[in-house]
């Protein structure tokens, strides 16, 4: 009876799985789901409040409720909540909540709803916290295969449960399930030092030895490998195990890494002087800053021309992360006995441009000679031109700038062109809009094509662009048609238009992204679809984090995951998964956000207006901040997301720093404030932001310096650098985050007005 049911529900899934593909726009509130607003940005408060109050919930919103009193620490109405999710019109009543009646219950043969493994999951994990690890293992058992991501964390868990009741050969025993059913490398490596743990218990030391061994192999730097050789260097002090020469030389690193310094010494300290030893030996000296010792070491083999190459990329890699300019005088003399590989000379090549140092140009030069083809070779072809642009050198710049705009696939091809436009339009007006004509076909979607194009709309009539485009067409005229296509748009703001022209120009077969377009106009049956779809409508974060996660392994699942990511954000109002699973999803096909090319409901994925009832409201207060500048800057800052902490601390949706928003804070008078709720973090960066209008009369490209910047830094700037024109005055500035961001944002701001219209509200 359960093995056809079983079989029932996966055709259930796939059929569901079709239909969702097919039906994106469908809404989950049709079904009877009544979630919208509570799923994933808002307060626990919030959720409880609401949720606790209805008088019948369906199992997407028990399950929510459920989720929400674990994350709270409240696990008896949490466990009475994911009962209730489990089955499809089946209520708990008056369940008693301990372990007995609560598995008897949940093996009953009532019909389970979509939330079943994933209930039961969390109920596992809650008694596990109350040690009633027997009924963990029997609670995890039934966890089906069908999420294979979930069915791994439930192994995990019996594992463990297992392992607390010292019945170590039942949880390898266990562990077994894993192998038929999880793909994911990552999750294998996890597996495998619980397994070398369990081994260890058992007094198989070989055993251990031999998996922890193999997860260092596989990645010496990953937290698996520093976790693998602490365990290792654990059991080898611990006398339970030898270690060879090549076991040691293997484990130190990772030791290092994760500066384990007196357990790297120990690993060493009776093993002979092979030169993985003295490598190994050599690390660990520069560790403890015994620079003097390290390189004696170094010396002994300099001689021995490989052997010195790797023992100075040793060090100059150990450098790399506090002492840049150490490691690259260590890169350059590999250079220069021709040991390097193009990772370090790409390194140099970078230190050296980012420094402005007198030697770039040169060995950007020579890293082309030597490594033609790399996608790297394309980015320094536009280092070279941009350093003698700097210098005000624009005639030295040229050759390099053809260069570059001689080939249309060329990743810097919008830059060059859009800087010949800047050479050409004083002396040689045709030429230069030519080159513009080219930027906006075969680069459109880059920062200085939007910016340039901005500048010089003005300049173009909608019906000569419409005559433009039908003549192009007819004369299948590539350039002519997507020159007319993106100024038209750029000019009408109009998406329906620009999606008729789409079309046309699919039709003339003069659209690039023909792969892309097959891919979204195919269904696709997976049981992925129907899986991030339930968590989708319950806000389970941490099964659809942990499912994407486990879809990383192929490229076929990856697209897949990026394309179930764009539709579900929109369909469940998740900006950020919207967003993110389309630029993703682009990327996998290499296109960039080319929104006059792609059709508009992704256009709006990459451009949404989230918490617009919020920014509609504070902008009324902030008249010279519009709305579109707020959403760009929301963009750059968090890409929508309301919960985005950086590693210097700044949070929340416009990525307010700690010390700017208590500033604010007191000038609001607000004593109680979270930068990471939206309604905050929106009324701070509107604050912000309309105090640097004052600051630079609304020019927005110097409020973004300032607000990513400081302002001290762009009144220096401003100071130094002519700020008439935007692409050479952001060109100059010498920040390259704050350059980047400068030019995205305004580019974005651009975008919005195109997609949506210009507006004040």
């Amino acid at each position: 009876m359960m093995k056809m049911f079983t079989t029932a529900k996966k055709s259930l899934i796939n059929v569901f799985c079709l239909i969702t593909v097919l039906l994106v726009t469908c809404s989950p509130e049709a079904a009877g789901t009544n979630l919208t607003g509570l799923r994933f940005s808002n307060s626990s408060s919030q959720i409880i409040k609401e949720l606790s109050n209805r008088q019948k919930l369906n199992p997407a919103e028990s399950f929510l409720l459920a989720e929400t009193y674990y994350n709270e620490g409240d696990y008896k109405k949490a466990l009475f909540n994911y009962a209730g999710a489990a089955f499809i019109n089946r209520e708990p009543g008056d369940l008693k909540l301990y372990a007995q009646p609560i598995h008897s219950y949940l093996g009953r043969s009532f019909f389970r709803s979509d939330y079943f493994d994933a209930a039961s999951f969390r109920i596992a994990s809650i008694f596990y916290k109350y040690k009633e690890y027997d009924y963990v293992v029997k609670f995890c058992d039934y966890v089906s295969k069908d999420d294979p991501a979930l069915f791994f964390e439930a192994v995990k868990q019996a594992m463990a449960a297992y392992s607390q009741l010292e019945e170590y050969s039942q949880a390898l025993e266990y562990s077994e399930k894993i192998d038929t059913v999880v793909y994911n490398n990552d999750f294998h490596k996890i597996i495998q030092i619980q397994r070398a743990s369990l081994y260890s218990k058992t007094m198989d030391y070989g055993m251990a030895k031999d998996l922890y061994l193999s997860v260092i192999k596989d990645n010496s730097f990953s937290w698996h490998a520093h976790t693998s050789a602490m365990q290792l260097s654990s059991l080898f002090t611990s006398n339970q195990i030898t270690l060879t020469d090549e076991d040691r030389a293997i484990i130190v690193p990772p030791l290092v890494d994760s500066k384990k310094i007196k357990e790297a010494e120990e690993v060493v300290a009776t093993s002979s002087d092979s030169f993985e030893i003295d490598y190994s030996r050599m690390l660990i000296h520069l560790h403890r800053k015994q620079t003097s010792k390290a390189r004696e070491i170094r010396q002994k083999y300099q001689k021995q021309k490989p052997l010195y190459a790797r023992m100075l990329l040793g060090e100059a890699d150990f450098l790399w992360s506090g002492n840049r300019a150490g490691a690259v005088q260590l890169y350059r003399q590999l250079i220069e006995l021709n040991q390097e590989s193009e990772r370090e000379f790409a390194r140099v090549c970078r230190y050296l441009y980012q420094r402005k140092r007198s030697q770039a140009f040169d060995y950007l030069r020579r890293y082309r000679l030597k490594y033609p083809d790399t996608k790297n070779s394309q980015q320094f072809e536009w280092y070279q031109a941009r350093l003698q642009i700097l210098d005000g050198n624009l005639n030295a710049a040229l050759p390099l700038l053809k260069s570059i705009v001689s080939d249309k696939t060329h990743q810097y091809y919008g830059n060059g062109a859009c800087w010949l436009y800047h050479y050409y339009r004083v002396n040689d007006t045709k030429m230069a809009l030519s080159y513009f004509k080219q930027a906006v076909t075969y680069s459109p979607d880059s920062w200085y094509v939007w910016i340039l194009a901005d500048q010089l709309k003005n300049n173009y009539n909608v019906q000569k662009l419409n005559d433009q485009f039908a003549t192009a067409i007819a004369e299948k005229d590539y350039e002519s048609a997507h020159f007319a296509h993106f100024m038209l748009y750029l000019l009408q703001k109009d998406g329906v238009l620009k999606d008729q022209r789409l079309a046309t120009l699919k039709s003339a077969f003069l659209y690039p992204h023909t792969d892309l377009d097959d891919y979204l106009t195919t269904p696709h049956e997976s049981i992925f679809v129907g899986l991030l779809s339930t968590y989708f409508d319950a806000g389970f974060s941490d099964g659809i984090s942990s499912l994407l996660h486990y879809m990383d392994e192929t490229e076929e699942n990856r697209k897949l995951k990026y394309l179930m990511l764009s539709r579900l954000g929109e369909i469940y109002s998740h900006s950020h998964y919207a967003f993110l699973g389309t630029i993703r999803l682009l990327r996998e096909f290499e296109i960039g956000e080319d929104i006059t090319l792609l059709d508009d409901s992704l256009v709006k994925r990459l451009f949404p207006r989230p918490y617009s009832e919020i920014v509609a409201a504070v902008s009324k207060k902030y008249p010279s901040v519009l709305p579109h500048q707020i959403y760009s800057v929301m963009k750059s800052e968090s890409a929508f997301r309301h919960d985005a902490v950086s590693f210097v601390g700044a949070s929340g949706l416009m990525q307010v720093m700690p010390a700017t928003g208590r500033g604010i804070a007191n000038s609001l008078k607000l004593k109680e404030y979270d930068l990471r709720d939206p309604r905050v973090s929106i009324l701070f960066g509107f604050y912000y932001m309309n105090w640097l209008s004052g600051l630079y009369n609304g020019e927005f490209d110097q409020m973004l310096g300032g607000y990513n910047a400081g302002p001290g830094n762009m009144n220096k700037w401003r100071k130094r650098f002519d700020v008439t024109d935007k692409i050479p005055f952001a060109e100059q500035v010498p920040f390259d985050e704050t350059r980047f961001y400068m030019f995205k944002t305004q580019k974005y701001f651009i975008q919005y007005n195109t997609v949506y219209g210009v507006t004040n509200e």
